[in-house]
């Protein structure tokens, strides 16, 4: 898995977090105090009701404080928070036609109205929400909670993408050792093992390839012929594909046999050429011919790979060239391979100038096209 790739997934499992985050401030900031203004309306309208009960209703009164005397009536708590000294500006006058109000005492609410020169007061039980302490008691531990999860779930991905690059990198350490025995061991006289065992050095390649991970390649920038490079690529498929074709080779396009120079790594532009055709031989070629074009136009030296095998839709076309991707026919067919050859040739392609492209044949099939810098551009 690539590091923007992972970088994607993380950004995926965090929007959850970031789309809480954003509608807490929202919700902060417009719609609290919207619901606070409907909360003190509310207890407005009842400290009103209840006042006016008040002053109507002596047995309603639990509180009585005189204008020049304090609390008449009332415990001790009262007399020293309303005392004989206070003037008639200390109470809040919400209202000064009716001359009541309410405020918060020790917990509860004292709804209290003026009636000549006494204040009668009383406790309605009265129960106010505090919407905004129950903001910060909630939102935060749940976006705590969000944060710790999305944190979890990253640290799996970026596990699961280690543990997947060490398990290649074991297999291309183990598998070359061998290899470079193989070939050492077989004779010159065999030469379906020898493309066997060169077959499986590409392989590995590959996986070497996809290991080197923040370019740290350095592509050389050579001038070749890509035919040649191509015919070196297709040495190791040859016989393959003549047992397909009834003994003929993959048809080349527009053959004028002249060359088709670029200015790119050679051994790198081999290594992708043999993964296209792999590619093709393994799920195009089983269904019809697969031909070849060589081409070179605005500075570019192409080769392109035309096959008629089933194709792939638009979705599957978008996918093609990530790593570790594979189409779900592709699974259910049990054929094998780890899904990275098309991936690291894209990246090789694009490391050295070019480019390698995937679109739809007519009537079925698909077109790969590798394009790289043409020599003396």
């Amino acid at each position: 898995m690539t590091k923007l790739r992972i970088v994607w997934h993380c950004i995926f499992i965090s929007l959850p977090f970031a789309a809480l985050l954003g509608f807490s401030v929202w919700f902060y900031a417009r719609a609290l105090p919207r619901i606070e203004e409907r909360e003190r309306r509310w207890l407005e309208n009842e400290a009103k009701n209840f006042a006016a009960e008040l002053k109507e209703n002596d047995a309603a009164r639990a509180f009585i404080w005189q204008y020049g005397k304090g609390v008449v009536d009332g415990n001790w708590r009262w007399r020293e928070r309303f005392p004989a000294k206070m003037k008639w500006k200390d109470w809040k006058l919400r209202n000064s036609r009716t001359k009541h109000s309410w405020e918060k005492m020790d917990g509860e609410i004292l709804v209290w109205v003026r009636v000549g020169d006494k204040i009668h007061g009383g406790f309605p039980g009265i129960e106010a929400t505090d919407y905004r302490m129950l903001f910060w008691i909630f939102a935060p531990s749940l976006l705590a909670a969000l944060a710790c999860a999305a944190a979890l779930a990253v640290h799996s991905l970026v596990a699961y993408a280690k543990s997947r690059e060490d398990f290649l990198a074991a297999t291309a350490h183990d598998l070359t050792t061998p290899l470079a025995a193989m070939r050492l061991l077989i004779g010159t006289d065999d030469e379906e093992a020898k493309i066997l065992a060169e077959r499986m050095v590409r392989m590995v390649g590959n996986i070497c390839d996809f290991l080197r991970l923040g370019g740290r390649r350095r592509y050389k920038k050579e001038v070749f012929d890509l035919r040649a490079a191509y015919e070196e690529a297709y040495r190791l498929f040859a016989a393959d594909y003549r047992d397909l074709f009834d003994g003929e080779d993959v048809a080349i396009l527009q053959d004028d046999g002249a060359p088709c120079l670029a200015a790119a790594d050679e051994l790198a532009t081999v290594q992708i050429i043999w993964n296209i055709l792999g590619n093709d031989l393994k799920y195009a070629a089983p269904y019809g011919r697969v031909a070849v074009h060589f081409s070179s136009a605005d500075g570019m030296a192409a080769l392109s790979f035309f096959d008629d095998g089933p194709g792939m839709d638009f979705t599957q076309r978008r996918h093609a060239f990530e790593r570790f991707w594979r189409a779900k026919s592709v699974l259910e067919s049990g054929k094998g391979g780890f899904g990275i050859g098309l991936g690291v040739s894209r990246d090789a392609a694009r490391a050295m100038g070019g480019a390698l492209t995937l679109a739809p044949n007519t009537p079925r099939g698909c077109v790969f096209t590798l394009a790289l810098p043409a020599a003396g551009v």
